[in-house]
């Protein structure tokens, strides 16, 4: 599939099952509450128990419901996957998110090394903070085949970092194939928050933060896994 093929497939994919989508959204929703409601605080260890447990189970059902959208679609599948076999969500949650920030922690300490050396001097300072973000494109390059490559083998998060296997799933996808869909997934989320939820949260702050989350956060968060699993090649 080129380009255009690609991002015109996620998008019918993305719009053919609303009650799906709406049901991604309402667990982005709770998620949203949930991190706001905890961020308040309620001085009441309680709560404060109730809101951990809850964002984080609401998280590993986004990660889990996000893993299983690319497993899917590179089995050939059509349509959003059900909302089913939690245990199976959770579990692949986890490991995407323990992937996601394996792969996110060393860009990330050199940004956050950058910043505090600003205080001592701001251009060496500056400069390792650009050189902790241009090192992020080939951690996640290789992020996104280390996704691909877990999505082959039943979610095993092993696979995630077997570097032999997901270099040569990566070379056979293309560097400049896996890099023109990590600019499109980047390109589609930046507009759509930027520019929608910006207007919509001055012009109806809360009716338009509740639009987001319900129904422009899920559209982003399928409609981008969807561009991910379609790059995919399967290994001879």
């Amino acid at each position: 599939m080129n380009l255009k093929d690609i991002l015109h497939d996620a998008g019918r994919y993305t719009c053919s099952d609303w009650t799906k989508l709406l049901l991604l959204g309402f667990t982005l929703l709770l998620l949203d509450l949930s991190n706001e409601s905890a961020s308040y605080g309620l001085k009441s260890h309680i709560f404060d128990y109730i809101f951990l447990v809850s964002g984080s189970i609401l998280a590993l059902v986004e990660g889990g419901y996000a893993f299983r959208i690319v497993e899917e679609t590179i089995k050939g599948s059509t349509e959003p996957p059900h909302f089913n076999r939690f245990y199976e969500l959770l579990v692949h949650g986890l490991k995407h998110w323990i992937m996601i920030v394996t792969y996110a922690i060393f860009p990330s300490i050199i940004i956050i090394i950058g910043v505090l050396f600003a205080v001592v001097d701001s251009d060496i300072g500056a400069l390792i903070v650009i050189l902790g973000f241009i090192l992020t494109f080939p951690f996640t390059i290789q992020w996104m085949g280390a996704l691909l490559n877990m999505a082959h083998n039943h979610g095993s998060l092993k696979s995630a970092y077997h570097f032999r296997t997901i270099y040569k799933r990566i070379r056979l996808i293309g560097l400049k194939r896996l890099t023109v869909a990590y600019v499109g997934i980047f390109l589609v989320a930046s507009i759509i928050t930027v520019t929608l939820r910006d207007s919509m949260s001055s012009t109806i702050p809360i009716f338009g933060i509740f639009i987001f989350q319900l129904i422009l956060a899920p559209f982003i968060l399928i409609y981008t896994t969807r561009i991910l699993g379609l790059v995919d090649k399967p290994l001879n």
